[in-house]
C-alpha cells in the first residue's frame, strides 16, 4: 500500500468506509466500493483480490506468457485477481501480440446458406449424384414444387447429355 498510491488510497477508503467519488484516482471503484473487503491487508472484491495498478503489467505479462488465448486468459483470472478494466487489459495485450493474432482460432466458416425461394416450377433445380447398388444415380429435385426425378446414369459422362434430353 506504500508503494502504490492508487492502492494505497482505496485501501484507506475501504477500510474507513467512506468513498470519495472525486477522487480520481479511485473513481473506477465506484460501482464495487461497496463490495470491497480488507482481509490479511488485501482488498478483496467477493472472492478475488483486487491487484494493485503497478501490478496489472507485470501480471499481464505472467498470465500471457503462453499465449493461451483471450478466452482463457479470461477464464484464469476471473475467479482470483480482479481490477477496474482487466477483462478490457486481457484483450488489449492479446491484439497486440503478433504470435497471438497469428494463431488466433479462425471462426468457422459459415456452412449454412440459405436459397431464396424458388418462384415457379423449374426455376431453380438440385442436382446431385449417388451409388446404389454398384449404380450411379442421378437425382434431381426442383426447388418450387419439391417434384424428385431420378435417372439411372451409365456412366458420369453420359450426365451432360442425359440433363439435356431429360430436361432441354
Amino acid at each position: 500500500t506504500q508503494t502504490c498510491k492508487v492502492y494505497g488510497k482505496l485501501y484507506k477508503a475501504v477500510k474507513s468506509g467512506i468513498f470519495d467519488k472525486k477522487d480520481k484516482d479511485i473513481s473506477k471503484f465506484h460501482g464495487v466500493f461497496d463490495s470491497l473487503y480488507i482481509e490479511n491487508d488485501v482488498i478483496h472484491l467477493g472472492s478475488r483480490i483486487v491487484i494493485p495498478p503497478k501490478f496489472h503489467d507485470r501480471l499481464l505479462a505472467e498470465l500471457h506468457a503462453s499465449h493461451i488465448g483471450v478466452v482463457s486468459m479470461k477464464k484464469v483470472v476471473r475467479d482470483i485477481f480482479w481490477w477496474p478494466g482487466i477483462t478490457k487489459s486481457i484483450v488489449d495485450i492479446a491484439a497486440k501480440c503478433d504470435g497471438c493474432r497469428r494463431y488466433k482460432k479462425k471462426p468457422p466458416p459459415n456452412s449454412l446458406s440459405v436459397w431464396p425461394f424458388a418462384r415457379r416450377p423449374m426455376e431453380r433445380v438440385h442436382v446431385d449424384f449417388f451409388e446404389y447398388k454398384g449404380k450411379h444415380v442421378l437425382l434431381m429435385v426442383d426447388a418450387f414444387s419439391k417434384k424428385i426425378w431420378t435417372q439411372l446414369m451409365n456412366t458420369d459422362t453420359t450426365t451432360s447429355k442425359s440433363l439435356a434430353i431429360l430436361y432441354g
